[in-house]
């Protein structure tokens, strides 16, 4: 057994010297050149006709509430299809045990009668709740609305589609974080931690958020938010929608572009989980670290934490707010160029 613990000493202080390595390298490599950014964007143009765009909110506000009722009720058909069936498992091992007794007591003629037409009675009533879910699935397809983008000039068209194309692209990032919560860390002392606060994030596996019931023959700009809350952003037009849940009406807002703020800036963060391939290193910490970032000497399994800067990009409109932590620089920096070109 000792043989093999020291092996396995052997393989971790390997392992952890191979990773210092290529911490220090890929911190060299970055120096001290590294920028940090800082920069806001607002004052979108009015683009959007503002006699058609009152009869828009409505007609959006209305589709959305109709679309809530119906995911309401397909939700109380779920549960109580899940409750019945529930019962119905309940039922059938009842009616097991009875089956039993009954042949103990040589009375079983019945069981037969009984179970079929218990089995009979689960199933029907089990198709007609897959029916109804079925049929108010379907209907939410009709509830969907088409935005004709006619009103706006080609070459400001062609502005928004290549904002569009590298807000696609960012998604090919390494990582791509979306960040929820922070939490100011008021006695790093007692934490041993050179950070400052605690951040609640949330890695992306897709940036791109699902297709909502606003459509046009041009690709929006979809920011995901917290929960099944997004900000979708079209020629002239928001269309910001928070987390329900519970599929509660008027979740959403409607507004022009006045309301839109795009923020870029560069955030340094105490990387203990992945550190993305495209992100730069800029420093390191330690596990356990004083209140100036250097190595607390009490701790034997001490070992060092990469330091990565990655570009905030946060997005606001309507009341509504989500915040992304992107690793590639190249690609949230020409995100927000082409966002700029909007305003020019």
């Amino acid at each position: 057994m000792g043989m093999l613990d020291d092996l396995k000493k052997m393989h971790d202080d390997m392992q952890n010297y191979m990773q210092e390595r290529e911490l220090d390298k890929r911190i060299s490599e970055n120096g001290s050149e590294y920028k940090m950014y800082n920069m806001s964007l607002k004052g979108f143009p009015y683009i959007y006709p503002s006699d058609l765009f009152e009869t828009f909110r409505r007609k959006v506000t209305d589709t959305y509430n109709q679309r809530m009722e119906i995911l309401s009720e397909i939700s109380n058909l779920e549960k109580k299809k899940k409750n019945f069936l529930s019962c119905g498992c309940m039922s059938v091992g009842v009616f097991i045990v009875a089956a039993g007794i009954s042949c103990l007591a040589k009375s079983f003629y019945a069981v037969p009668v009984i179970f079929f037409s218990l089995m009979t009675l689960l199933i029907i009533l089990g198709f007609i709740f897959s029916s109804k879910i079925k049929e108010l699935k379907n209907s939410l397809t009709e509830k969907e609305i088409f935005l004709d983008l006619n009103f706006a000039q080609e070459d400001y068209l062609q502005k928004f589609k290549d904002a569009q194309k590298t807000w696609t692209d960012v998604s090919k990032s390494d990582a791509v974080y979306l960040v929820g919560n922070r939490e100011e860390i008021e006695d790093r002392v007692r934490e041993r931690t050179s950070a400052e606060a605690r951040v609640d994030r949330t890695r992306l596996g897709n940036l791109l958020a699902d297709t909502t019931f606003v459509n046009s023959s041009l690709s929006p700009i979809v920011f995901k938010s917290s929960g099944d809350g997004y900000i979708q952003v079209f020629p002239g037009l928001i269309i910001a929608a928070s987390d329900n849940p519970n599929y509660e009406p008027n979740h959403i807002r409607v507004c022009l572009w006045n309301d839109l703020i795009v923020d870029l800036f560069s955030v340094r963060f105490v990387e203990n989980e992945y550190l993305p391939k495209d992100a730069n290193v800029v420093d390191y910490t330690w596990k356990y670290a004083n209140l100036d970032g250097s190595r607390d000497m009490r701790y034997n399994d001490n070992s060092r934490i990469p330091i990565v800067k990655y570009e905030e990009i946060s997005v606001s409109a309507a009341e509504c707010k989500t915040a992304f932590h992107i690793s590639n620089e190249s690609f949230a920096l020409k995100f927000f160029e082409k966002m700029a070109a909007l305003i020019s």
